[in-house]
């Protein structure tokens, strides 16, 4: 509701705790109205479902089990996109989803795995994982490029195929 008030002041700018005032001159009618409240906590807390990480399409139809991260990079046949994340950080929630398309396009070329850098940090100091989201494409247990940053979708699918077109002996 806007109530209008008299309040006489130099045309100067005033901060009132909880109001939004507007100043017109020296002796004006100002219309004061208070500041939607919110609580504290809901400025800041993202949506829950936001921080859950998600396992690509391609990992949740993958049914073989591997005793370590080596084993599987060196026995897969195909090219391994690994995304190298923390759940605290925002661009990598933001790649979830992209990685889930990109599985999705890649999934009888490429396989994408994730690894939390917070469960596991030697792996992410293994690998020099200084930023993240990073991604690391690995074909026989040798690291072929590196992508560090968010990407779109389409970039991100260009950008592991034109890595993949440089691969000796990788069929086509």
């Amino acid at each position: 509701m806007v109530q209008s008030t008299r309040i006489t002041t130099t045309p100067t700018v005033v901060l009132l705790l909880g109001l939004a005032v507007l100043l017109l001159s020296s002796t004006t009618t100002a219309f004061v109205a208070p500041l939607p409240r919110r609580p504290a906590a809901a400025l800041y807390r993202p949506a829950a479902r936001a921080l859950t990480p998600r396992a690509p399409r391609a990992m949740t139809t993958t049914a073989r089990h591997f005793k370590n991260f080596d084993e599987m990079l060196e026995q897969l046949e195909v090219p391994v996109l690994v995304d190298f994340y923390a759940q605290w950080c925002g661009p990598c929630v933001m790649m979830q989803p992209v990685l889930e398309d990109v599985a999705g396009r890649l999934e009888n070329v490429a396989k994408v795995a994730k690894v939390d850098t917070d469960k596991s940090p030697r792996l992410g100091s293994r690998y020099q994982v200084e930023a993240l989201p990073t991604l690391i494409l690995f074909y026989k247990g040798q690291v072929i490029d590196k992508y560090i940053g968010y990407r779109n979708a389409d970039d991100l699918e260009k950008e592991v195929r034109a890595s993949m077109a440089r691969i000796p002996g990788l069929p086509k």
